[in-house]
């Protein structure tokens, strides 16, 4: 799940595991490793946390709808 260290991404996470889910949360920000304990306290199944950034070779000025 991206995202996952707060907002829609975070409670999106919280369904999963509150419906007996593991879940591997991502977001580029430190925060994600509280959000996973938050996940696995509040829920009881495993988040796995993971820090990364999703590459961005072009830049987003290349970026252009069909």
């Amino acid at each position: 799940m991206t995202g996952a260290s707060s907002g829609i991404g975070y409670e999106l996470a919280a369904q999963f595991t509150g419906h007996g889910y593991d879940v591997v949360v991502a977001a580029e920000d430190p925060a994600i490793a509280t959000a996973a304990r938050n996940l696995r306290r509040d829920h009881g199944p495993e988040a796995y946390p993971s820090r990364w950034t999703w590459p961005r070779p072009m830049g987003w000025s290349s970026w252009r709808r069909p």
